[in-house]
């Protein structure tokens, strides 16, 4: 999707988008990496190897990018290379697959859901930086899906208004429709 891979090690890739639009060719990408994954899990777990997982953290931010002397060696520095790179991390804590901030977020067009997942601080800076969780596609859901995720947002919604009564009743029945789901 237009990006570049700035850097691998093990089976982690770091890839960088200077276009206009490259929240949403981040995102994009994103998508299409877990879907190709998921086809090759199939592949593998159908002939006995393991499945392997994946987690994505994207951030959008101000980068110092190093283009080397070679086609392809390029060094990518900065504070939104870092927090990218703790969004991949958090994954784990929450356990989703594709986290991102929300200046990523505010450089997606409709076509794609998120939902919120926390605001965490950043050493550093005064104020919290919004996670949220990539979804997916908005025109690949399904009505439950779609219904599951307007109860969670219903939820949330209820319980920043501090009215937990009604955001605990929404969350039991988010956990009802989708009872895999760990948020």
């Amino acid at each position: 999707n237009g990006g570049t891979i700035a850097l691998h090690i093990g089976d982690n890739i770091l890839s960088v988008w200077d276009q206009p639009d490259s929240a949403q060719l981040a995102c994009e990408s994103a998508i299409a990496q877990c879907g190709a994954l998921t086809t090759f899990g199939e592949w593998a777990k159908s002939r006995g190897y393991p499945s392997p997982a994946i987690r994505i953290g994207i951030n959008t931010g101000v980068m110092n990018i190093q283009w080397g002397p070679k086609k392809g060696d390029v060094g990518v520095l900065g504070d939104a290379v870092n927090f990218a790179a703790r969004l991949d991390q958090l994954n784990r804590e929450y356990g989703t697959q594709i986290l991102m901030s929300g200046a990523t977020r505010e450089g997606l067009s409709t076509s794609l859901t998120v939902r919120p997942v926390d605001v965490v601080r950043i050493k550093g800076l005064a104020h919290g930086i919004g996670l949220f969780e990539l979804v997916g596609r908005t025109t690949e859901f399904d009505s439950d899906q779609r219904s599951f995720l307007a109860t969670f947002d219903t939820g949330l919604i209820s319980y920043k208004a501090a009215d937990f009564s009604n955001a605990l009743s929404a969350f039991e029945r988010a956990q009802e429709q989708n009872p895999s789901d760990v948020l």
